[in-house]
């Protein structure tokens, strides 16, 4: 799992799933490289709940947008 969230808060969600490996306070361009790295050897599955996080969301096999508090992925995003 790659999360911008602070390290208590993603080991903890880590630990309820039994991931293999937590990253947290990454940069939404470590999510992109750690999604594009994954899919060298596996598709790939992002969940996003910020517009931040749209650019790993159209790279990955499976993108799933989450939009708590009005925030909205544009319905199309470039090509990257």
């Amino acid at each position: 799992m790659v999360a911008g969230d602070r390290a208590d808060a993603a080991e903890t969600i880590g630990a309820a799933l039994d991931l293999d490996a937590v990253l947290s306070d990454r940069e939404p361009a470590d999510e992109l490289d750690a999604v594009a790295i994954e899919q060298r050897q596996y598709p790939t599955v992002m969940v996003g709940d910020r517009i931040n996080d749209a650019p790993a969301l159209a790279v990955a096999n499976v993108g799933v947008a989450m939009g708590a508090r009005g925030q909205a992925l544009p319905q199309r995003l470039p090509m990257l």
